[in-house]
């Protein structure tokens, strides 16, 4: 029945709507905890990372709430494919690339505390870190947009027909440019994939031999910002078994919406979860829900921290 319901063709001007509120929304909260991020990330060194990656979500964001105003006015902005696909591309390829960065560190910081421990002490080694993903970001975006000798036609770009962002003249030309915008979450999940499985493996090998002493403390602590990030990195496999499983038996005029939706969707996901899990977030939270978590810091503060999972 569901899948039914998909059967009919969709509003266009509902759809805008419903993607307009549900990323403006979005967009609004992941600003307010943007903001904690920065705040905690003056202390703590590491959180720049979620900082560089949470404002590429927002750019992302951004970037559909363009695209769900082109959708609900049945209007497209002059602007070549060729330009929003360099914009897309610095977006995600700097996503991808900071999100391996995070997931790489943690990985680190489980197989060598100590060490990790030190480097994170460095006040200049998160910054570059975060530079260096910007920069390759943008290099790689200028040089898969302008080295590729293809028509402005050829590139990803929005399509307010079809609500979803793929080439308009869709050959094999275009088709090998999609691929390839597409390689990069692809990337970005199979890489994280295998950082985090051998960091799971190091924990656990590690709680079954035992550690030292003098690094129990550390891999402690650290193992609760690695579930933070673990639990961070489920949504883009839910993404990616949606996208596969359930996006190719709906109808296409439904499908490019529904992705689209989605991905704003999933955007809000790990910002909730550092929210709900980081301590030192919730506490720098703008506005008036500091106060209203007050108590509950409070609590968690007298309360017995072994096997938390908050940071």
């Amino acid at each position: 029945m569901f899948i039914d319901f998909f059967d009919h063709p969709p509003d266009p001007v509902k759809c805008g709507l419903i993607l307009l509120v549900c990323s403006t929304t979005n967009l609004i909260y992941i600003t307010h905890v943007l903001i904690a991020i920065l705040r905690v990330s003056r202390t703590s060194p590491p959180f720049l990372l979620f900082f560089c990656h949470e404002c590429t979500i927002i750019c992302y964001l951004l970037n559909t709430v363009c695209f769900a105003l082109e959708i609900t006015f049945g209007k497209e902005l002059p602007i070549s494919g060729r330009i929003w696909s360099l914009v897309m591309r610095i977006i995600v390829i700097t996503m991808t690339l900071t999100f391996v960065a995070i997931a790489a560190s943690r990985c680190f910081a489980v197989f060598m505390p100590l060490a990790y421990n030190k480097l994170a002490m460095k006040p200049r080694f998160f910054p570059y870190l975060c530079i260096i993903c910007w920069t390759l970001g943008i290099i790689v975006s200028f040089a898969e947009a302008y080295a590729w000798p293809a028509d402005d036609d050829a590139f990803p770009t929005h399509n307010i027909q079809d609500m979803d962002i793929h080439p308009k003249r869709y050959d094999a030309e275009g088709a090998k440019i999609q691929w390839l915008f597409q390689s990069w979450p692809l990337l970005l999940i199979v890489s994280c994939l295998l950082l985090y499985m051998a960091a799971i493996i190091k924990l656990v090998v590690g709680k079954l031999i035992g550690a030292g002493q003098a690094t129990q403390h550390l891999i402690t602590d650290q193992t609760r910002l690695f579930l933070i990030c673990l639990f961070c990195y489920l949504p883009y496999l839910a993404l990616l078994a949606f996208a596969y499983i359930v996006i190719p038996r709906m109808d296409h005029r439904w499908s490019g919406f529904v992705n689209t939706l989605l991905i704003s969707l999933l955007s809000a996901v790990e910002p909730s979860l550092l929210f709900a899990m980081s301590k030192p977030i919730r506490t720098e939270f703008p506005g008036y829900c500091r106060t209203c978590l007050s108590r509950r810091t409070t609590v968690e503060h007298s309360g017995n921290r072994n096997g938390s999972f908050f940071t």
